[in-house]
């Protein structure tokens, strides 16, 4: 549930179902994995002139106080931290196994690269989805292909 959370860039329910996981005390590095990508599709999402999409900005009288919380923060966070955190969050070891080893250099490319053209982007899919082709990532990155 997480992971189609997160590919259909419900950022913010996302990231507040991992908090609540990690609250019950589940420490899988998975979900710091996870936590990560949602940064750098956050500033992947800001890059593109749509973070507010990507939060998905709900009004406050139709969520729990928390959750407001968290999506007022990530509204908030200044682009250069947000950029800051991506960076951080690429050297860290919950990177594990080659895919996510690789979903995390598309990603990298992806919200960092300095080239922000479709072509580049188109690359780095494709280099992701030949070398993954069984992973459960790779539908991820068929959608920069194109």
């Amino acid at each position: 549930m997480i992971w189609d959370l997160y590919s259909t860039t419900d950022l913010t329910e996302c990231l507040y179902r991992i908090l609540l996981l990690k609250d019950r005390g589940n420490k899988d590095p998975w979900y710091d994995f996870m936590a990560s990508n949602i940064f750098s599709g956050l500033y992947y999402a800001d890059r593109e002139l749509a973070r507010f999409n990507a939060i998905g900005i709900v009004q406050k009288e139709l969520i729990s106080k928390d959750y407001y919380a968290l999506q007022t923060m990530l509204e908030q966070i200044p682009r250069d931290n947000l950029k800051q955190y991506c960076q951080e969050m690429q050297t860290q070891a919950f990177w594990r196994s080659a895919d996510e080893k690789d979903l995390g250099a598309l990603l990298g490319t992806l919200a960092l690269d300095p080239d922000n053209s479709d072509k580049n982007k188109a690359r780095a899919a494709r280099a992701f989805s030949s070398d993954n082709a069984n992973s459960m990532y790779y539908e991820f990155a068929k959608k920069f292909e194109k």
